[in-house]
C-alpha cells in the first residue's frame, strides 16, 4: 500500500528530553562549503530550533514512527512549528542572492526536510483534533502485505486523516509522493467527491553526483598525494593494502580517504608505491549490514548533525553507507583542551605600534589618534574577522574604537578603524577632535541632520529607549538630530537611518525639587515638553500611585503613567537620559518593555 509507505514500522525508541537542536552544527558550514557566504547567512543556517532532533533524523530515513498520543503531544509542539517557520524565513532572507552552500542543495534544505517531517508526523484529524497516528496504525494492522488503497472502505478513504495525509505528502517535494501515488490520490478524491492538487512537486535540489565517489572520467590512479594535504599526514601504499585496511590501521574514515585521493569506490585504482594524503584521525566505527545514520548515531551517543559533520561524504539522505567501511564517531584531528601555550598571557595578544600614521581616509568617530595602522571596513566584515586578520584582541580593538557598540553591529563600510595603537593610546584626550561627517547608510527621515558622525539603521522591535541606551544619548539629543521623531517616539521607520551622534545641541533641561505629591506631573501624549516643578527643599516624598519593585529609595520626584505614556515621553518631559530613568526604575526593563499604566515612576533623586 504505497500511499502509506513509511508508516509500516514498529514503534521507535526516542529520547524526549532534547527540546532544541542546531539544524547545522556551528562551524559545519564554514568547514565544508566552498561557496562564499555572508556571516549572516551562515549564522541563520546554523541556528537553533525549538524541536526534538528526532524530526531531522527521521527525515533522513524517510519513515514514520508509530507513536502514541502522549509521545506526539511532547514532540508536536506549537513552539517547534513556529521555530521551523522562522528558521526558513530567516535563512531565505539572510542568504538571498548568495550561492548554494553545498552543490545542488539550497540553503533552506536541511530546515525544510525537518519541517516536512514535522508536518507528516504531527497530522491531526481536522474534526476531532486527535493525532492521526492511531488511525493509521489501526488500518495497517488490519492489512496483510502491500495492498492497493482501493481495497480500503469508503469511510476509511474519505476520513479526515487520509485526506490530510494526501494533501500533506503532495504539497512537498520532501516525501515519497510520486506519479504512482498521484494516481491513487486522484482516485481517492473521485471517490470522496473532493478536489485537491495532484501534481508531483518539483525538486528543490539539483544534485548531479553522489558525494564520496570518484569521477567516472578519472581512469588513471594518482602516483603522488595531492599537492596540499591539510592533515600533513601521508602514507605510501604497500603490497596487500586496501582502503579498508588503511582506514582501520590509521583510524581514518574510508569515504574521506577515497575522496581526498580520487580513489574509485571499489578501491581498484590503489597502486603499490602510491602516496596518499590521510584525513585527520578520529575514533572510527565499522559499518554493519542494515546500518542507518540514525542507528549509528544512537549507538554511539551522537547527534545526526555530528555524524554528518565528521563524515562529509555521507549524502544528504544517508543512502550511501557501505558495509565494511569506516566512519568517524569523534571529532577528527586534535581537539583543543584549553591548555595555555607556554609563555603566553591573556593580555599580550599583539605588539603596540612604535609611531602614529596619518589616517588614509575618514575615521570612525572617537577612534584614538594614537594609531600606527588603520583598516577600512569592507562589506561583510565583522569585529572578530578584523581582529583576527590584524592580530589584535577583540577587547583592545573595541576599546580604541569606542564608537563600536556592544554587539559590534554598527561597523560602517568605508570608514577607517584603528587596528594597531601605540602604547599611549589611552592617554587622556587621546580620541580625535577632528571628526568627519559620514554618509547615511540608508534613507533618512525628513529633517534628519546631515551634520552627523554616526547613523543607526532601525531594525524590527527597536524603540527610542533601546537606541538611546545603546549610544548613551538622551531623548532630547536624539529628537534634536532627528526632528521627525514625535514626543512619544511612535514614528520610528523600519529601515531608515537616524543620527545618533551629531553636533552639540542646546537642550533645555528641567530641575525638580519636590516636597509633596502635588508637585508630581503626569505624562500623556498631550503634555508640554518642558515642565518646572520647584519648592524650597528637596526631601523624599510619597509616590502618587503603586510602584514597581526596585525603585531607588532616595527618589524625590515622581510621575504617574497615564494612557499613552512612554519612556521617551517621560525622558523628554523631565530632561532625562534613558540610562538615568532605567537606573532609577529597573523594573521597566532594558528595552522599556514593562512600563505599566497607573504606576508611579521616579524622575528625580
Amino acid at each position: 500500500m504505497m500511499f502509506f509507505n513509511g508508516f509500516l514500522v514498529a514503534a521507535w525508541a526516542i529520547q524526549l528530553v532534547s527540546a532544541q537542536f542546531y539544524i547545522l552544527e556551528p562551524g559545519y558550514t564554514a568547514n565544508t562549503t566552498t561557496a562564499t557566504l555572508s556571516t549572516a547567512c551562515i549564522s541563520a543556517m546554523e541556528s537553533l530550533v525549538e524541536c526534538n532532533e528526532w524530526f531531522q533524523s527521521n527525515a533522513m530515513v524517510d519513515v514514520q514512527g508509530t507513536f502514541n498520543s502522549t509521545v506526539l503531544a511532547t514532540l508536536c509542539t506549537a513552539a517547534c512549528k513556529t521555530s521551523l517557520t522562522s528558521y526558513h524565513t530567516n535563512v531565505v532572507t539572510s542568504c538571498a542572492g548568495q550561492p548554494q552552500p553545498f552543490p545542488g542543495l539550497p540553503a533552506t534544505y536541511y530546515g525544510d526536510i525537518t519541517s516536512a517531517s514535522f508536518n507528516l508526523t504531527c497530522l491531526t484529524d481536522t474534526v476531532t483534533g486527535e493525532y492521526c497516528s492511531d488511525f493509521f496504525n489501526n488500518i495497517t494492522a488490519e492489512l496483510s502485505g502491500d495492498v492497493p488503497m482501493t481495497s480500503l472502505s469508503e469511510a476509511q478513504l474519505c476520513s479526515p486523516c487520509i485526506l490530510s495525509l494526501g494533501q500533506t505528502i503532495q504539497g512537498t517535494s520532501f516525501s515519497n509522493y510520486n506519479l504512482g501515488i498521484a494516481s491513487q490520490w486522484s482516485s481517492i478524491q473521485s471517490t470522496c467527491g473532493v478536489g485537491y492538487p495532484i501534481a508531483v512537486q518539483p525538486l528543490t535540489t539539483n544534485l548531479t553526483s553522489v558525494s564520496g565517489f570518484a569521477s567516472s572520467t578519472n581512469s588513471t590512479s594518482n602516483s603522488t598525494a595531492p599537492a596540499f594535504c591539510l592533515s600533513g599526514n601521508k602514507y605510501t601504499v604497500v603490497s596487500g593494502d586496501g582502503c579498508l585496511g588503511i582506514s582501520a590501521a590509521k583510524n581514518v574514515p574510508t569515504g574521506t580517504l577515497r575522496v581526498l585521493n580520487d580513489i574509485f569506490p571499489d578501491c581498484s585504482n590503489l597502486d603499490i608505491g602510491q602516496s596518499l594524503c590521510l584525513p585527520q584521525s578520529c575514533s572510527i566505527y565499522n559499518i554493519q549490514a542494515n546500518d542507518t545514520c540514525v542507528g549509528v548515531s544512537a549507538k554511539n551517543n551522537l547527534t545526526y548533525t555530528q555524524l554528518r559533520s565528521w563524515n562529509p561524504t555521507i549524502n544528504p539522505s544517508c543512502t550511501n553507507l557501505i558495509t565494511g567501511e569506516y566512519l568517524c564517531i569523534s571529532q577528527p584531528g586534535v581537539v583543543w583542551n584549553g591548555t595555555t601555550i607556554a609563555g603566553a598571557t591573556g593580555t599580550q595578544t599583539a605588539l603596540y605600534a612604535t609611531a602614529t600614521v596619518t589616517p588614509p581616509g575618514n575615521v570612525a568617530f572617537d577612534t584614538t589618534i594614537y594609531c600606527g595602522k588603520y583598516y577600512e571596513v569592507q562589506s561583510g566584515d565583522y569585529c572578530q574577522l578584523i581582529a583576527l586578520n590584524n592580530t589584535i584582541s577583540i577587547d583592545l580593538f573595541e576599546a580604541i574604537n569606542p564608537s563600536i557598540n556592544a554587539g559590534c553591529t554598527n561597523l560602517v563600510v568605508g570608514l577607517y578603524y584603528c587596528v594597531d595603537p601605540t602604547a599611549q593610546w589611552n592617554t587622556t584626550n587621546s580620541t580625535s577632535t577632528l571628526t568627519t561627517y559620514v554618509t547615511p547608510p540608508a534613507p533618512t527621515p525628513s529633517g534628519t541632520t546631515p551634520d552627523c558622525y554616526e547613523y543607526y539603521t532601525v531594525v524590527a522591535n527597536d524603540t527610542c529607549a533601546l537606541i538611546e541606551s545603546a549610544f548613551d544619548i538622551s531623548f532630547a539629543q536624539f529628537q534634536a538630530w532627528n526632528p521627525s521623531i514625535d514626543a512619544a517616539c511612535l514614528l520610528l521607520q523600519l529601515g531608515d537611518a537616524y543620527c545618533v551622534d551629531g553636533n552639540n545641541v542646546a537642550v533645555s533641561s528641567s530641575t525638580f525639587t519636590v516636597t509633596s505629591v502635588s508637585s508630581t506631573t503626569s505624562i500623556s501624549p498631550s503634555s508640554s515638553s518642558t515642565v518646572q516643578s520647584t519648592s524650597t527643599s528637596a526631601t523624599s516624598v510619597t509616590a502618587p500611585g503603586p510602584t514597581q519593585t526596585g525603585i531607588v529609595a532616595n527618589c524625590n520626584a515622581w510621575t504617574l503613567c497615564e494612557s499613552g505614556c512612554s519612556c521617551s515621553a517621560i525622558e523628554s518631559e523631565y530632561g532625562l537620559t534613558f540610562a538615568q530613568f532605567y537606573a532609577w526604575n529597573p523594573a521597566i526593563g532594558s528595552g522599556c518593555t514593562d512600563l505599566e499604566l497607573g504606576e508611579a515612576y521616579c524622575v528625580g533623586v
